[in-house]
């Protein structure tokens, strides 16, 4: 027999017969083809008759795929022992061998176990098989063999299988059931001479004989030791745990790896901290040992860093902390699928599109049942428990959601440790398959450490063998199997849909450290910025941005590791957790801050001079073009004018003092998308003078607003001039705007801080209901209003808000969660939470960049910067206030969700909120909303230029625009990879409700383009349009791309 498709490296490491008609979902896998004399894979299934209805039919007893070698003997995983079965049966059993493209073979008697073997010749003669000379062919030399041409697997070689298997396939070269002759290509040979001579062969054999009964279940027992980060230990004790506990399954995977596959040991790390500790602290050998067991299923890994809440994250946030996990993929070829959200009670709906994106396939949620006000009675009656958990981009994973177990609450269905006791495990399993609200004949209980410091355990074998009997088989599983074996018997799409949030939790810990918290959001928005400039740099510099940077690794673990779960803490290390969240947090903040200095300071040099005059360039990082304000650190003579190269016009510009630095504040129009422009400073008077607003003491009003301002900073009136002096302003359970408790108050001093042709900013400084600073900026030509937020005071454990009481009737809250914009309505009136009758949490609900209050003729947007989570007028747990246009932002506090959470804030006394406000009128719009946040939130950044290399336009550079206003470019980055090697990543955000295509016209052309997970691993090729990047974009979908350039016309 020919070894082609293993002499080139064609047969997959994974056996392929988990699909329809094998249904074999056990993942025999192999790292590597342990032997050149190996043919193919092929199922040998052993059979036991019963007679149902006077009829013999054939039940499988057990089963296993294994390899063919090229003298015709079938051999283990190793390609040199015996075949490995559990099952012994005298006086025997029936012998199934399937291939997946040949007639399959059935022996014509039982099989007698004899010597430790059942041994079995098909070749001898046509009679040994129970279709005869119809089954086999005799082959030159004597011997017979099967016969291929059966492309479905259905015992017989048919134009069925000419038009459904060889057509479709044929010209592709690879491993194909259309490849009849085994030779890694479907061409005319395959048609002609193995189909066209084997038509009409083969025998009718009831189909039920190779199948389980249609009642036989199958119980997944998936081990794992739940990771609650600083409760049972530090993180020293943690890391020795991660370390001690994959070196003992590593041993049992080895001690195991001859049982048959359901009871050899598996077992699941619940977060990829496990492998990147072990990648950190052992030696390569060891390393490579944990990735064969990775690959061939016995250890799994998800892409969450920790089990970590994602109600305070921002987007990229979630993308960046998979990022390792995915790189370690790329470069170690695994096969990562799950995901997971764990023990809090409630989960956000856009992290079913950003998962999807990412590349996760499959998710499991357990929950505590425990610290929350979410009652049990809702956990114990899912209305659904496994379903398509999907994004309003209608993408997602498959989820395992089970009802919590009324009998043993979190330590059986629905709980953190469904397995906890493997033997309840199984009959809790087996009552559930086939119910009225469980209709299917596969279940999983995952979960087994619950709150143990380090668990190991050898039962889970033992009890998947004890398990097991004529009605039911028991796995020792990596999660993944279940997934597989369960989506080929009962297709996702075939699932029900669930596309709702259901609020949050435990995710509100973060609060308890919200000055960190806030440093580290804004840390990841100012990510965008650095990146952008990183992006145009290197278009001209390569090598700025390296593959290996050990910060950045850094940055993207810590992000990964920031909402670890038990942020509430409540067991032990209190101080150290508090310790660990600053290390998190300096790892980010100190990453970004060093590209973005790196950067500038590249770009300074790289953007052409002449003259002797100062220049500075004003950089946009955003992906359209909009005016901005700039402020450069400035000491030079006041006496100036500024012009704008691109024009030669002069622009306007002010000095102002903030925290004792002088600036240059410029108004810089029409910015470049992803881009700059170029400023002159001249030393002669300005012909631009006089002011942006009118304050009297109270009242603060230029051309588009008229504000009424308390001493303590509380916006008691705002009038919008552009629509008629609309009053935006209702007090609502006496709090006003920009209000947290001084409510009309007149505690405090107000002061006009400086007021010239560019901005007007008044500062209000109170010690009332504590210690803090507004300063309330009005724009010249700028339609918005900015609002900086410092309070310097320790509050101590109360749960503090920022309150924006508006007069918007009738009116409904739309705000960004992760990766998708929502109504904060329920489901059943046009929203996207779910019904009070489920588990859900309504009472802080995410708040990333937005939240707008609109009723269809007019509103009112909220831009965010630093807090999470806001919530609407009076809503409480299991009351959503849809009705109210109140905004209350929440600050910080003891929030007491997964535990007691941080005493006092860990000593911090600093908490910086930033807001912006704009009005609009003819309804809500997705688009605008998260351009006007984006635009406060990413002020361009600013820098003299010194031209030292030049390379740079000297005067206006537009790195990309995109022709679509409605689908934002949301990200443009170096590849993780390199720029060298992977060139530029992108993502592009569709705000519409439909699909649509964009073009992206880069200023250099596009030589090759890809479509890649979030992940920035590849998907599918692009091809480039007249050297621009054409994409389709599903409706409301986040899309990354990559794309390269050519390597002529660098010089821009």
């Amino acid at each position: 027999m020919a070894t082609t498709l293993n002499f080139t490296g064609q047969i997959p490491f994974k056996q392929p017969y988990g699909i329809d008609p094998w249904n074999y979902f056990v993942q025999d896998r192999v790292n590597e083809i342990p032997s050149e004399n190996i043919v193919d894979w092929v199922l040998v299934d052993l059979l036991q008759p019963v007679i149902v209805s006077n009829d013999t039919m054939f039940q499988i007893i057990d089963r296993r795929a294994g390899f063919l070698m090229n003298d015709g003997y079938i051999k283990d995983l190793d390609g040199i022992s015996d075949l490995q079965f559990l099952a012994t049966h005298n006086p025997g059993f029936y012998i199934k061998i399937s291939h997946r493209n040949h007639i399959p073979l059935l022996s014509a008697q039982a099989v007698p176990f004899t010597g430790g073997l059942y041994n079995y010749d098909f070749t001898l003669a046509s009679n040994f098989s129970v279709g005869g000379s119809q089954s086999i062919k005799q082959v030159p030399g004597g011997s017979w063999a099967m016969i291929s041409g059966d492309g479905d697997g259905n015992f017989s070689i048919s134009n069925k299988d000419k038009n459904e298997v060889w057509l479709p396939e044929q010209g592709s070269n690879g491993y194909y059931s259309g490849d009849f002759n085994n030779d890694g290509m479907v061409n005319i040979d395959d048609k002609l001479i193995n189909w066209g001579i084997n038509s009409g062969m083969g025998y009718e054999i009831d189909v039920a004989c190779c199948e389980p009964p249609a009642n036989f279940k199958h119980i997944y027992l998936a081990n794992d030791n739940h990771t609650d980060y600083f409760w049972s230990g530090t993180d020293i004790q943690y890391r020795d745990v991660f370390i001690n506990e994959l070196d003992y399954y590593l041993d049992l995977a080895d001690q195991t790896q001859n049982n048959p596959l359901p009871y050899q040991s598996r077992y699941n790390c619940d977060g990829a901290i496990y492998v990147y500790t072990y990648k950190n602290q052992k030696t390569d050998t060891e390393f490579n040992r944990l990735i064969s067991r990775i690959k061939d299923g016995h250890i799994s890994m998800p892409y969450n860093m920790f089990a970590s809440t994602y109600g305070g994250q921002p987007t990229e946030a979630v993308i960046r902390g998979m990022y390792w996990q995915e790189k370690l993929a790329r470069d170690y070829n695994l096969d990562i699928k799950m995901a997971g959200s764990m023990e809090n009670q409630t989960l956000p709906l856009g992290l079913a599109s950003l998962w999807a994106g990412s590349g996760v396939k499959y998710s499991w949620k357990g929950v505590c049942g425990c610290a929350s006000n979410i009652g049990n009675s809702k956990l114990q009656n899912r209305s659904h428990e496994i379903y398509k958990y999907l994004g309003p981009d209608e993408t997602g994973v498959v989820m395992k959601w089970y009802s919590l177990s009324e009998l043993y609450g979190n330590n059986g269905q629905g709980g953190y440790a469904e397995a906890r006791i493997p033997s309840n495990s199984i009959s809790e399993m087996s009552d559930k398959c086939n119910s009225t609200s469980y209709p299917y004949h596969i279940a999983g209980a995952f979960g087994h450490g619950h709150d143990a410091l380090q668990k190991t355990t050898s039962t889970f074998v033992s009890n998947a063998q004890n398990g097991s009997n004529t009605n039911q088989q028991v796995y020792v599983s990596n999660e993944e199997d279940f997934f597989d074996h369960f989506l080929s018997l009962y297709p996702q799409n075939n699932l029900p849909v669930e596309s709702v949030s259901y609020g949050n939790e435990w995710d509100v810990d973060c609060a308890t450290m919200a000055g960190p918290t806030a440093d580290v959001r804004k840390a990841t928005e100012a990510l965008r910025s650095a990146e952008a400039m990183s992006a145009v740099i290197c278009s001209v510099d390569p090598t700025f941005y390296e593959a290996e940077d050990i910060n950045r690794e850094k940055a993207w673990i810590a992000l990964g590791s920031y909402w670890e779960h038990d942020f509430g803490i409540g067991g032990c290390c209190t101080d150290e957790r508090g310790d660990w969240q600053l290390t998190l947090r300096n790892n980010i903040t100190g990453f970004v801050d060093s590209l973005t200095g790196a950067a500038i300071q590249r770009l300074e040099s790289l953007i052409t001079k002449t003259g002797t005059k100062e220049r500075f360039f004003v950089f946009n990082p955003l992906g359209w073009q909009r005016s901005g304000v700039a402020d450069l650190a400035y000491s030079g003579s006041s006496n100036i004018s500024v012009i704008d190269l691109t024009s030669g016009l002069e622009t306007p510009h002010q000095l102002i003092v903030r925290n004792g630095q002088q600036y240059l504040r410029v108004f810089a129009s029409e910015l470049p998308s992803v881009g700059y422009k170029v400023f002159e400073i001249d030393l002669v008077s300005s012909a631009n003078t006089g002011v942006t607003a009118d304050f009297d003491g109270s009242k603060f009003e230029n051309d588009f607003y008229q504000l009424t301002i308390t001493s303590a900073g509380v916006i008691t009136g705002f009038q919008d001039k552009n629509d008629n002096n609309r009053e935006y302003v209702l007090p609502d359970n006496g709090r006003y705007v920009n209000d947290f408790g001084q409510g009309i108050s007149g505690t405090g001093t107000i002061t006009l801080l400086d007021n010239g042709p560019v901005s007007a900013t008044i500062q209000c400084i109170s010690s009332f209901p504590m210690q803090h600073t507004s300063l309330i900026t009005l724009y010249k030509s700028i339609n918005r209003v900015d609002i900086e937020n410092t309070i310097d005071d320790d509050f101590g454990d109360d749960v503090q808000t920022y309150s924006f009481s508006f007069d918007v009737q009738n009116s409904i809250i739309r705000h960004e969660e992760l990766g998708a914009i929502l109504t904060a309505d329920y489901k059943s009136n046009g929203g996207d939470y779910a019904e009070a009758s489920e588990p859900v949490n309504y009472r802080w609900l995410t708040l990333n960049h937005f939240a707008s209050v609109d009723n269809g003729v007019y509103g009112i947007t909220l831009s965010n910067s630093g807090a999470a989570f806001m919530k609407p007028g009076n809503s409480s747990t299991d009351f959503l206030d849809a009705a109210s246009s109140q905004i209350n932002v929440l600050i910080g506090g003891r929030m007491g969700g997964s535990g007691p959470g941080l005493a006092n804030q860990f000593g911090n006394t600093v908490f910086k909120n930033d807001f912006a406000l704009k009005p609009h009128t003819g309804g809500f719009s997705p688009t605008d909303a998260m351009k006007f946040s984006m635009e406060h939130q990413n002020k361009p950044l600013v820098s003299y230029v010194d031209g030292a290399e030049g390379g740079l336009p000297s005067d206006y550079y537009e790195f990309v625009t995109l022709d679509d206003t409605d689908k934002l470019l949301w990200w443009l980055k170096p590849a993780e990879d390199g720029y060298e090697e992977g060139g530029l990543i992108g993502r592009v955000w569709n705000m519409d409700s439909t699909q649509g295509d964009c073009i992206l016209d880069f200023d250099l052309p596009v030589n090759s383009a890809k479509i890649t997970t979030h992940l920035e691993t590849n998907l599918e090729e692009l091809v480039p349009v007249n050297g621009n990047l054409l994409m389709q974009i599903g409706k409301n979908n986040m899309k990354t791309f990559r794309v390269r350039f050519s390597e002529i016309d660098q010089a821009h």
